[in-house]
């Protein structure tokens, strides 16, 4: 079973985008523009044969001259796989010089290509117009990726902003994100698979290049819309179009993100040189204000609310997406803690129950005292909890264990640590879950590094 990523939505979010181009080009003696495709976005059959407002798989665009009129619009489409590249001659990708295609139309043309006349791979588009005059200009070039089996990885993002002691109070909020999918196995190194130790947002910024990313395209889901609006995701470019929606997760507000991979198949894995094996980033611009700490939304900017706008960076693994394999929603959670501190969240589901527990994806101990937020999430309320604290040697924590009594959506609890000691550090936390009369015991540890940045989790 696969689900359907909407191409309807893709066009509606590259519209708020600016991905797709006006009706006018640019302001030449002789312009020519692509509406369709859009540079750097990933392809399957449904959203390519929607991509210029119908359902042929046309590619599209514009073109305009201020000194005459438009003789002819011509295209090149161009497959590369390795060292090897092809042009399309008009029947197939047979041919290693540039071939141009004429196109139907001449201020506004199309050229018709099915989504069948591509193999999962990256291919260039350019087009080239011709005025009366005989005077040609090469336009826009688009790179774009494509392939027919695909995964949708679906994402859920939140924001907990957290207040003082044990048992706080707390309220959630949707998270705006930009989502990037690369490819883990590159970090791999020797028999025992371990991982260097970067950062997501070292990853992300391309400090480091030994990660490649993975083609992809990510859509916010039209689920329920928000009533007032609280953020305009990925509309950084329109100031007319209302991008904003959220969905409910139990009782609570969240953004609900789709990505859209390559599946881990023999001909996908020898197009992009995947290995099958993902890491999610997703990229927060957070509000830094203590209590009323927000989303910075998709303008990126606290102007309006205060704080100190302050990236952050969340993510997820996923191993061998299978194609047509349906995938269970992965968390992308930040906290802000109550003094102040923000923190990316590594979560679990629990196996068997509908809990998620979402834990600090590390502990940077730069000062003496680290507070450790503890959020669980269920649709379910039938369950509590006790978690048992080992803070590292050298370490005390406020206290040894704290209780959840479930009942509701979301419950949060946090624990202060302190003290000082050279080198990594450890805090063990030891789950006792009772969901539905059963009892459920599991441990998970909290990785930090005293006085450095976080280590890659």
């Amino acid at each position: 079973m696969k689900r359907i990523f909407n191409g309807s939505l893709v066009l509606s979010l590259l519209l708020c985008r600016g991905l797709l181009a006006s009706d006018a080009p640019p302001k030449k003696s002789l312009a020519v523009a692509i509406t369709f495709p859009a540079a750097g976005f990933y392809y399957s059959a449904n959203v390519w044969n929607r991509g210029c407002g119908n359902t042929a798989g046309d590619i599209c665009g514009t073109a305009a001259s201020a000194n005459g009129s438009i003789a002819k619009v011509e295209v090149s489409v161009k497959r590369q796989s390795g060292a090897s590249i092809q042009y399309w001659d008009g029947v197939a990708f047979d041919n290693d010089k540039e071939v141009f295609i004429a196109a139907d139309g001449t201020t506004r043309w199309n050229l018709d290509f099915g989504f069948d006349r591509f193999q999962p791979g990256v291919y260039t588009l350019r087009a080239r117009a011709t005025d009366s005059a005989g005077q040609t200009e090469s336009g826009s070039i688009r790179i774009f990726s494509v392939s027919p089996d695909y995964t949708v990885i679906p994402v859920i993002a939140s924001m907990e902003v957290i207040g003082k002691g044990s048992h706080p109070d707390f309220r959630k909020i949707p998270l705006t994100m930009d989502l990037k999918v690369f490819d883990k196995a590159a970090f791999q190194t020797g028999n025992e698979g371990a991982v260097e130790a970067l950062t997501y947002g070292n990853i992300w910024e391309r400090i480091t290049t030994r990660m490649p990313s993975v083609p992809s395209a990510s859509q916010l889901m039209n689920a329920e819309d928000a009533s007032p609006p609280v953020a305009s995701p990925n509309c950084e470019d329109s100031d007319t179009l209302d991008c904003t929606v959220r969905i409910q997760y139990g009782n609570v507000d969240a953004f609900f993100y789709e990505i859209m991979v390559p599946s881990d198949t023999i001909a996908n894995r020898a197009a992009f040189g995947m290995s099958g094996s993902f890491l999610v980033i997703g990229k927060s611009m957070v509000c830094l204000n203590g209590s009323e700490s927000s989303d910075a939304g998709s303008w990126r900017s606290c102007t309006a609310t205060g704080g100190v706008e302050t990236p952050v960076y969340t993510g997820t693994n996923l191993y061998s997406i299978q194609s047509g394999s349906l995938l269970t929603e992965k968390h992308l959670n930040v906290t802000v803690d109550g003094n102040g501190r923000i923190h990316s969240m590594r979560s679990r589901p629990i196996e068997g129950t509908a809990l998620v527990i979402s834990v600090p994806a590390y502990l940077d101990f730069t000062d003496t005292r680290e507070s450790i937020p503890i959020v669980y999430e269920s649709i379910g309320g039938d369950w509590r909890a006790k978690i048992n604290i080992a803070p590292p040697k050298g370490f005390t924590v406020d206290t040894p264990g704290v209780e959840l009594q479930g009942g509701g959506d979301t419950d949060v609890v946090q624990v202060t640590v302190s003290g000082s000691s050279a080198g990594s550090t450890r805090t063990g936390l030891t789950h006792t879950i009772t969901h539905q009369g059963k009892t459920i015991d599991f441990q998970m540890y909290l990785e930090g590094v005293m006085g450095t940045d976080p280590s890659f989790p």
